[in-house]
């Protein structure tokens, strides 16, 4: 999975870094997930053109598409008429169930031609139970390859990245509350950052948890020393 870093000045202008950031890399046979924010005509034509493929997030920045996707994928779901694809997963007490669907039926779906390599449309339904509680959620995206194995598998990975590294930089690096602007001191940090959540992934006892990896390598040097250098020694 290709990774790179671009700043980003306020939410709103994702949608002017991602052809930046998607100029960066060699995407040919690659799929392209984003969320609902760079759901782009132009960038699902820039990653086509790239050799890539996408699933792209629907949301109200398109609503009148969101409402006709919304409306078709619940109809044809509710009817039956999708073959399903359901995970299930436990977790401390959570226990959620996706069922993921495509329709690759678009010839009702008006201006579908604007939107480059479009082939099916997909929608994931999570339903989350914890204790006596339950909610349920229905997500919705475009997709520029039919096969529903493949849209549930980048599905998976896109909220894996979601959960295991932007949560994990928030919560354990205090990344959202960074305050600093001057120079390129923002990227630089951000750099460093991901650059220590590898390497606290990479090393240490599996019982530990990352919180752990990070207060040890922040008490002891040769814990430190032993984490940059890639050879993981228990410290004493």
């Amino acid at each position: 999975m290709a990774k790179a870093i671009l700043p980003v000045d306020g939410k709103t202008n994702e949608i002017k870094v991602i052809p930046d950031l998607l100029a960066l890399l060699d995407i040919t046979g690659a799929t392209v997930t984003i969320d609902a924010m760079g759901t782009q005509k132009a960038i699902a034509a820039q990653i086509t053109d790239g050799g890539a493929d996408y699933v792209l997030a629907l949301k109200g920045n398109h609503p009148n598409l969101s409402e006709d996707v919304t409306l078709w994928m619940d109809t044809e779901f509710d009817a039956g008429r999708l073959e399903v694809l359901e995970t299930v997963e436990k977790d401390h007490g959570r226990l959620e169930t996706r069922r993921y669907a495509l329709s690759t039926r678009l010839e009702w779906l008006e201006g579908r031609d604007n939107w480059a390599g479009l082939k099916a449309l997909g929608m994931v339904e999570s339903r989350r139970e914890i204790g006596d509680k339950v909610s349920m959620e229905r997500r919705y995206y475009l997709c520029s390859r039919p096969e529903l194995e493949h849209f549930a598998q980048h599905c998976r990975a896109h909220w894996s990245t979601e959960n295991s590294q932007h949560w994990v930089l928030d919560v354990q690096f205090g990344e959202d509350g960074n305050r600093s602007r001057a120079d390129y001191s923002a990227e630089n940090l951000a750099l460093l950052r991901r650059a220590a959540l590898n390497l606290l992934r990479q090393n240490g006892k599996p019982r530990d948890s990352l919180r752990t990896r990070r207060i040890r390598a922040g008490l002891s040097d040769s814990y430190r020393a032993a984490l940059l250098a890639g050879s993981f020694v228990v410290a004493t």
